[in-house]
């Protein structure tokens, strides 16, 4: 009988414990998530984007392709048509099978300042894209590199000069904003928020004096620090991180800035089916592993702390543990949540996902349980 009473306590101590852990859980998880809003995020909403200076240094855009003959018809002109004083663009034809060639020497009747790299005999053990952008890089004639994707259009003939405004002594890096155009779909809307949190990880945590990453569609820096680290000789058998892995190397909070200015945004199509989308996703997060440990530290806590927070709030309510002061909690955080992206939003032109915020959110949270099991298996040799 002792013992029976004795194990009957040890019990109702146990589920007693465990209730308490699970609302500490969600509690510590509600306080991460609204200091990661609060702190960091909410500086891209109040953000103010000046450029620094008016200089125009001489700039060579830089382009990869392979087979996208149907994106340089349509994006390149733009491109080449920049209202900037002195520059050129470089496009790298990639062992193309398609019009890529005919298209580029085209264009290169009209436009003298079009440079074409040919690659044909490309090093296999070198992986994704970097070989096709070091060659690049190599047949550049300035200083200063601006860097896109050939199924990228800029928003105006303003980019380059937007761009190369932020530069002075000391900002070597500029990173800017590549959204997706906007369909009326899910897997449109989704790649959309995504951008948008990628986004503002990567500019608030360069705010922040914590720049670890950048998007190869829009980026812009200085050739002494691609130079100064040997290139992508670090990473060269990852298909990716020529952008995020070369910034994570060489950005510092004094040589890098950021620019949120409408005309500086480049737009491309997001994926069209969610296994599309998934690939290209499943290559750009593979190399996360490599970032440094600070960075990976605060874009893991984000991502644990907005799994722990949904997890636990909805464990608690099936358990009944303090549902009002639980549902309190949790209104909170989403409110403070909800009124820093409103304004992030309208910055970034995506103001049409405001009023699925919530929606997403939680396709998020599901997308980063996915991927983390799928990165295990995915195949990322390839850059097309």
């Amino acid at each position: 009988m002792f013992a029976g009473l004795v194990f009957k306590i040890i019990k109702q101590f146990n589920h007693q414990t465990i209730k308490s852990l699970l609302f500490i859980g969600f509690i510590a998880a509600a306080l991460a998530q609204l200091a990661y809003w609060l702190v960091l995020y909410r500086k891209i909403a109040i953000f103010k984007n000046n450029s620094t200076t008016s200089h125009q240094p001489a700039v060579s855009v830089i382009i990869c392709a392979y087979n996208e003959a149907a994106n340089l018809l349509k994006n390149l002109p733009p491109i080449l048509n920049q209202a900037y004083k002195e520059f050129e663009v470089v496009v790298v034809n990639d062992r193309s099978t398609d019009d890529t060639s005919a298209i580029l020497y085209d264009l290169k009747k009209q436009y003298p300042h079009l440079h074409i790299v040919t690659l044909k005999d490309f090093d296999r053990q070198q992986a994704g894209k970097k070989y096709a952008l070091s060659q690049g890089i190599k047949a550049s004639k300035y200083d200063t590199l601006l860097l896109t994707d050939a199924d990228c259009m800029p928003v105006s003939d303003e980019w380059i000069a937007s761009m190369v405004a932020h530069l002075d002594n000391d900002k070597k890096i500029v990173l800017g904003y590549g959204p997706m155009n906007k369909e009326n779909t899910w897997v449109n809307h989704f790649s959309r928020y995504e951008t948008t949190i990628t986004a503002v990880q990567y500019f608030s945590y360069a705010l922040a004096g914590l720049p670890y990453m950048g998007v190869g569609r829009n980026i812009l820096y200085k050739k002494e620090l691609f130079t100064k680290v040997d290139g992508f000789k670090k990473h060269e058998h990852l298909a990716s991180g020529d952008d995020d892995l070369f910034i994570n190397a060489v950005a510092t909070a004094q040589n890098t800035a950021i620019n949120l200015q409408p005309l500086s945004f480049m737009y491309s199509d997001a994926k069209k089916t969610w296994k599309k989308f998934y690939r290209q996703k499943s290559r750009h997060l593979s190399v996360g592993t490599y970032y440094k440990p600070i960075h990976k530290l605060l874009l893991g806590g984000y991502s644990l702390s907005l799994l722990t927070f949904y997890g636990l709030f909805i464990t608690l309510l099936c358990l009944k543990i303090s549902i009002i002061f639980v549902i309190f909690i949790f209104i909170i955080r989403n409110y403070v949540m909800w009124h820093i992206i409103c304004r992030i939003n309208r910055k970034l032109h995506v103001q049409d996902l405001t009023q699925l915020t919530f929606i997403l959110e939680v396709m998020y949270a599901t997308y980063l349980v996915v991927m983390s099991f799928g990165l295990l298996t995915s195949n990322t040799n390839r850059w097309n």
